[in-house]
Order: C-alpha cells, then sequence, then structure tokens
C-alpha cells in the first residue's frame, strides 16, 4: 500500500465520522486569508469548521529482510469560536468523535489499527478569526516485503513514492506553488 491510498484511506474514515466538518486529505495553503478560511467554511451556515491531514515524515526500519514503514500523519481541525455556543465543548466532543473512530478503524494494507493521540488542543486566530484549533497524530504502519533481490536496498523495492511526487515531471507549471 503507498502513502497515497493510506492517506485516502484516513480521509475516507473521518468523512464518515458525522459532524466533523469539511474534510481535505491535505495541507492546505492559499495566497490570501479569505481564501484560507473559505477552505473551512460550511456553505450552508458560514461556519468555519474542518479538518486536513498532513504527512510530517516517515519512519523506515528493516526487520529481517523487510521493511516496516511506519507514516506519521497528523490531523488539523480548525472549529470557529461561539462562547455562547460553547464551542470548546463541541469541538472536544468532535476530537473524541475522531480519535474513537480512529481506534476502531482499520486501515487496509497496514498492521491494523493505529493508536491516535491529540498532543494539542488550543485556541488560535486562524487569518483574523478566532478558532479552536486541534492536533490528532496518527502512526501508520506497513510491512514491505521486498523480493531477494532488492533486500538490501530500499530504493530498489518501489518506495520511490516516498522520496517523490509521482505525478512530478520536475518541470513547473501554472498549478505548482512555490514557497520561500
Amino acid at each position: 500500500m503507498s502513502e497515497s491510498a493510506i492517506r485516502t484511506e484516513i480521509k475516507g474514515i473521518l468523512d464518515g465520522v458525522t459532524g466533523i466538518g469539511i474534510v481535505h486529505d491535505y495541507q492546505r495553503w492559499a495566497a490570501n486569508r479569505g481564501k484560507f478560511i473559505d477552505f473551512f467554511k460550511d456553505t450552508g451556515t458560514g461556519a468555519i469548521f474542518g479538518w486536513e491531514i498532513t504527512r510530517t515524515g516517515a519512519k523506515i526500519d528493516k526487520v529481517s529482510r523487510n521493511y516496516n514503514v511506519t507514516h506519521h500523519f497528523l490531523l488539523k481541525g480548525y472549529y470557529a469560536v461561539k462562547d455562547a455556543a460553547e464551542s470548546e465543548k463541541l469541538f472536544n466532543a468532535v476530537i473524541e468523535s475522531i480519535v474513537s473512530t480512529l481506534v476502531n478503524a482499520t486501515i487496509t494494507g497496514t498492521q491494523g489499527t493505529a493508536t491516535p493521540q491529540v498532543p494539542l488542543i488550543e485556541r488560535r486566530p486562524v487569518n483574523g478569526i478566532q478558532c479552536h484549533y486541534g492536533e490528532i497524530k496518527l502512526d501508520v504502519s506497513e510491512i514491505i516485503e521486498p523480493d531477494a533481490e532488492a533486500a538490501d536496498d530500499l530504493l530498489k523495492i518501489g518506495l520511490e513514492y516516498y522520496l517523490q511526487d509521482p505525478d512530478d515531471d520536475g518541470t513547473a507549471d501554472a498549478n505548482d506553488e512555490i514557497t520561500l
């Protein structure tokens, strides 16, 4: 299973959790404040409420003749502060619902369930709007069994997708984002 397939499965799991807002399967970036907020704005209510999934790294260990690849994912959530609605309690209930769902979910092609951790819940301004912000860390492990010829060389076993975007031909186009 590839990183992108695992990410897609995590998004599918999150999409199945009722009432968590808009889920993006990658970290969103925008050139202006309003556009970023629009990524998480519910079209019906106008509320800012949503999550994004990003991979923060991977640890690769050789175990016998196989490789154990642990992908480190970070789920980042945003929820506009509404004191009268006790939004802090609502946001924490959403986090608990996501954690409960992840604890009970099996991610196909991996080592079963992954134990989520919640290292951060706070209030912070997001592009000028006070939001509850939370992070859920999710480490997902898979075992890759190389053939005998490739067992000693990690790059020969088809893990190039961990190192390079398979859709990237090395040239820039209008959709590429440039960061400094």
